[in-house]
């Protein structure tokens, strides 16, 4: 799948619904083992977490609160 252009995400989700309904089936005596739980799946990468400065985040309240028309915070907190 990841051959394919699918993201890890997409085929660790895709790994636990086939994992589940193969479990299913094991249970319901249709199969005599679930293949799936040989397979191993990509690692999800998870990108380092960034923050706004003050002047986006003041920004963003002042478009959020314009969105809403609330009044916007005050800029000096």
């Amino acid at each position: 799948m990841i051959e394919r252009g699918l993201s890890p995400r997409t085929v660790r989700y895709t790994h636990a619904v086939l994992r589940s309904a193969l479990r299913q089936a094991l249970q319901w005596r249709l199969l005599l083992e679930n293949r799936v739980d040989g397979v191993k799946i990509p690692q999800q990468l998870r990108g380092e977490m960034r923050s706004l400065t003050v002047e986006q985040a003041q920004a963003f309240l002042r478009a959020a609160a314009l969105a809403t028309n609330v009044a916007a915070p005050d800029a000096n907190c």
